[in-house]
């Protein structure tokens, strides 16, 4: 059996998991806005949550059976941002897909050389991103004593760029924004015992992109074409949770194995719903984000030239 099922399933979860690595922009005052099943709402939705200076989110990627993993998969993370200090954090729980692998013969395919122990962890501190991941340490030649890797970005590579989007929430938040999506009100639904209401929307891509804030349209449109998705055809269904306060709580979304056909293995992948929950959570509220110790840290500079030089591929 081929190795690459379990590496265009480590893809998908790279882009849906890693887009969640939260910066949020913005700040002020939360005003209440009546619930309303339109757009408008959403994108609103959208603003407001994006304006919270601090908080954390938990998010989960379900995906059912396949013939190379019977018993289907799921990962999930968590992670924090703090507007004041420009950082973020996450760490994401891929164990999952060593559990699957663990499962199936694939011969020649060590899943914990490249995953480790299946924790990817990331704290990002303004234009620098830290890496504490398994498959890192090959790259990098380095050892067990200096585990995360610093990656700084320059003039001609920025840091989403190294981490295939995972600098920005808010490329999932303008997801948000297209202003015809089709929206209906699913009713009320509590969340970690807070009432939501629940909308549903079918959204394009191509449109909410377009109504993205300036410097935010790439790093959605980045989101989507590391799903191997054109982002000027797809339309994506969308469930959203908003707060009394008119804050999104939740954003879910189902993908089937389709959705994913410009990646190479895709059809390896389920025909079933892969489902992504995003979470956030304790919006506003006061999170510490600390740095690496300085003697955990290798410099990633040789990682950084390989994507440079296409080494890695784009």
């Amino acid at each position: 059996m081929s190795r690459k099922p379990f590496i265009v399933l480590a893809a998908v979860s790279a882009a849906l998991l890693g887009a969640s690595a939260c910066s949020s922009g913005g700040g002020g005052d939360v005003t209440v806005v009546e619930a309303a099943a339109t757009p408008q709402f959403l994108a609103e939705a959208a603003d407001r949550t994006a304006a919270a200076e601090s908080g954390r989110y938990e998010l989960r990627l379900a995906i059912p059976a396949t013939e190379d993993a019977p018993g289907g998969l799921t990962i999930t993370g968590s992670g924090a941002f703090d507007l004041a200090s420009d950082r973020s954090s996450i760490s994401i729980d891929m164990s999952g897909i060593l559990d699957a692998a663990s499962e199936t013969e694939v011969e020649g395919f060590d899943p914990s050389a490249l995953f480790g122990d299946g924790i990817i962890e990331m704290v990002i501190d303004g234009d620098v991103v830290y890496i504490h991941a398994g498959f890192l340490s090959a790259f990098l030649g380095g050892d067990e004593s200096k585990p995360w890797v610093k990656l700084p970005a320059d003039g001609d590579t920025d840091v989403s760029d190294l981490g295939g989007g995972m600098g920005d929430a808010t490329a999932l938040l303008d997801l948000l924004r297209d202003s015809g999506a089709t929206v209906t009100d699913e009713g009320s639904v509590d969340i970690d015992g807070e009432a939501t209401q629940h909308f549903h929307a079918t959204i394009s891509a191509a449109d909410a992109l377009a109504s993205a804030p300036a410097g935010n349209e790439g790093k959605a449109e980045e989101f989507i074409e590391e799903l191997g998705v054109d982002p000027a055809t797809v339309e994506l269904p969308v469930d959203v949770y908003v707060d009394g306060e008119g804050r999104v709580r939740r954003l879910e979304m189902s993908f089937d194995g389709a959705t994913f056909s410009g990646l190479d293995g895709a059809e390896s992948l389920p025909d079933g719903p892969i489902l992504f929950t995003l979470d956030f959570l304790e919006l506003g509220e006061s999170v510490t984000i600390d740095l690496p110790p300085a003697d955990q840290v290798a410099d990633g500079e040789a990682l950084k030239q390989m994507f440079e030089d296409g080494a890695l591929g784009s």
